[in-house]
């Protein structure tokens, strides 16, 4: 794979849609249209994924999904909306985008049901979305495939990746002061107990010493999410339940940040904590045990490039095994069954701080379809951390949060809420 680098200029758009017989999802790099003659165009097919079918057609979706709002970026452009283009699909599904550059682009679509729409779907869905990257050139075809939202059981709703300048505290890079927040969407109590949170496969860019097309087995694998890195939740079995509509703050260290830099915060009243790089430990905030293959990265959670995943436990000596050819280090992979949520974000490339492009997958599209938001550094100076959606509140006040499984739409970035849901999000 190969970016684009050059002068950029924005590209027109509008849409169409062209039936594929591939699987949706796949990844097809088809070259322009033979023996057009008219503005060479992409066409978008925006579809009901396969295991979501049946949901589809009860809505009467069988030919696409019509109306979709989708929006095209290529991943070379700034982040800023401007470099965002939007239009709606027609009846059947299809979006046209008009004369675009070539390169690696990235699809987003997301469709809202109407009051009539959710009826039709007996109460099981409220929104359909998803997402892809992609290399395109003028005349491309392609497919993006929508799953509806699922309320699921813990899944991740804030997660702070954010570092200051390393002048700013002490010298060296601060990460104590990142935490993960993890919510009960589901209608009962949920236990922490034995739950495992950790790293995926986290080199995610097309490297000449180890390139997409090599990772892809274990990027791209739809049996589940290859990892080396673990952390344990503690207790027996039930110990730390989770009611519905509530979560758990878990600081990699549980103390009172704001010493260290006044843009930190105070973390001391977490729920658990997974060590610090500085060993500040909170003995009244019980830690989660390292369990991996190998010890947990200090830089844990990124903002970029490193996807962030929960399951249920299983004994680690019994999975399948990947030994890594490029550093030779073991991988065991967590079965599908067993994933309960995946977080995985972006970075911009425009800002020139990646010499090599990102690979089309971080996971394969049953874990996640598209990582996002799109960091920065001036995230942290702002305040922000990456938060998930509120979909909709039920009668009694309780929140339910969007789970598309597609970051960049489940998530946006907004100020900082350590322990607490915003109420609504843009």
């Amino acid at each position: 794979m190969a970016v684009v680098w050059g002068t950029m200029r924005r590209p027109s758009l509008s849409l169409i849609l062209l039936v594929t017989a591939c699987d949706p999802g796949d990844v097809v790099l088809l070259g322009p249209a033979k023996g057009a003659i008219d503005t060479p165009t992409l066409t978008i097919h925006v579809v009901v994924d396969t295991p979501y079918a049946p949901v589809g057609d009860l809505l009467g979706w069988t030919a696409g999904v019509p109306a979709a709002p989708v929006r095209v970026h290529r991943m070379t452009e700034p982040y800023t909306d401007n470099y965002w283009h939007a239009a709606a699909a027609d009846a059947v599904g299809v979006a046209r985008l008009a004369d675009p550059l070539g390169g690696l682009y990235e699809v987003e679509v997301t469709r809202l049901l109407s009051d009539t729409e959710m009826a039709q779907t007996v109460g099981t869905a409220r929104v359909f979305a998803g997402g892809r990257r992609m290399y395109v050139s003028p005349g491309a075809e392609q497919t993006v495939v929508l799953m509806p939202d699922r309320r699921g059981s813990l899944i991740f709703s804030e997660i702070h990746p954010f570092v200051p300048w390393h002048y700013e505290t002490g010298g060296t890079e601060y990460t104590d002061a990142k935490y993960i927040e993890i919510f009960n969407n589901a209608d009962t109590v949920v236990y922490l107990d034995g739950k495992y949170l950790g790293m995926g496969w986290d080199r995610n860019h097309d490297y000449v010493w180890s390139p997409c097309s090599e990772t892809a087995v274990v990027r791209n694998d739809p049996a589940g999410v290859w990892t080396e890195r673990i952390l344990r939740f503690p207790g027996g079995g039930t110990d730390y339940p989770i009611p519905p509509g509530a979560g758990a703050l878990i600081a990699k260290s549980a103390i009172d940040h704001r010493s260290v830099h006044p843009g930190f915060d105070d973390l001391s009243a977490a729920d658990f904590e997974w060590g610090g790089a500085r060993n500040a430990d909170n003995p009244d905030v019980p830690n989660l045990e390292d369990v991996g293959l190998r010890p947990m990265h200090f830089h844990f959670p990124g903002g970029s490039g490193m996807p962030v995943f929960l399951a249920e436990p299983v004994a680690l000596q019994t999975l399948a095994r990947y030994v890594d050819p490029y550093s030779g280090n073991p991988w065991v992979r967590i079965p599908y069954e067993l994933v309960l949520d995946v977080f995985a974000g972006v970075g911009d490339q425009s800002a020139g701080q990646y010499t090599y492009a990102q690979c089309l997958e971080v996971t394969h599209r049953h874990f996640e379809r598209l990582p996002g938001p799109a960091t920065a550094f001036a995230d942290f100076y702002q305040g922000l951390s990456i938060q998930r959606r509120v979909l909709y509140v039920l009668p009694d006040g309780r929140k339910v949060l969007q789970d598309v499984n597609t970051s960049m739409l489940d998530f946006v970035k907004a100020v900082r809420t350590p322990g607490w849901i915003l109420d609504s999000l843009p």
